[in-house]
């Protein structure tokens, strides 16, 4: 998913609240990232300058190796300076374009169609780079202010998707996948987003519908199951759970009535 927003970043419509980087000018990251934050300069209005992943792309003319440096070089290091949130998990391995894993692996794809074969590190690192220069050759040629859409069947998308995905995969311990096995991922993953909305935004307008009419003991806490339960519902409204004395929100409450 986050390979997807990060096409969208740098070839779509931008949207500062899912930019992909890590806010290094965010003040409340703990650790050292959070230090340096506080260390910087500020602007004239006394607040940090933020720079989009889009903007910073744009300001280095998409460069493929800068690029690359920023998102699993110089982002991942950022990252490894918060401590506290590597005290549970494995740390990430930051790559850089000039040094690339060596014991790179990949199963044979004999027999294989093209999108079934798996890729090394290195491969996904040249087809990021070539998806990189295609899609900023296409977007530079779209009058201003237009943007790229993101396709699953777009062949440049796919493509930087698939090679970004095994990349930032690679650094995390996570098995990679195929561009195959991307695109499939891909082609569910904005469908479910949006039957998804669409149902729970159905449930709260019914249940907002009830406290308008006042019909507080009407109204249900209903989930949503992945699959039918043994009574074959998807939907399984329940009743509210009682408010919590202790919730401080509800003290604040109680004591006011």
């Amino acid at each position: 998913m986050i390979n997807i927003l990060t096409n969208s970043q740098l070839f779509g419509e931008a949207d500062p609240d899912e930019d992909v980087s890590p806010d290094s000018a965010d003040p409340e990251q703990v650790g050292d990232a959070g230090q340096s934050a506080m260390e910087a300069d500020a602007n004239d209005a006394g607040n940090v300058s933020r720079v989009s992943t889009r903007a910073w792309a744009s300001s280095h003319n998409y460069d493929a190796k800068k690029l690359f440096g920023k998102l699993f070089d110089d982002d991942i290091k950022y990252l490894l300076s918060m401590d506290k949130l590597w005290e549970k998990r494995r740390r990430p391995t930051p790559l850089n374009w000039e040094n690339m894993p060596e014991a790179d692996v990949i199963e044979d794809g004999e027999g294989l169609i093209q999108d079934q074969r798996p890729w090394t590190i290195t491969q996904c690192r040249d087809v990021m780079a070539s998806a990189v220069a295609s899609l900023h050759k296409r977007l530079a040629g779209l009058p201003e202010g237009d943007d790229l859409v993101w396709d699953k069947d777009d062949k440049d998308s796919m493509d930087f998707v698939t090679a970004c995905a095994n990349i930032r995969a690679h650094i995390f311990g996570i098995p990679q996948k195929t561009r195959f096995d991307v695109k499939s991922m891909a082609g569910n993953i904005i469908p479910a987003i949006a039957t998804t909305n669409a149902i729970i935004a159905g449930l709260i307008v019914l249940e907002a519908m009830k406290i308008l009419q006042g019909r507080f003991k009407d109204c249900k806490t209903v989930y949503l199951n992945r699959r039918p339960n043994p009574k074959k519902r998807l939907l399984v409204p329940c009743v509210l759970d009682k408010p919590n004395p202790k919730c401080y929100v509800f003290c604040l409450k109680f004591r006011s009535d």
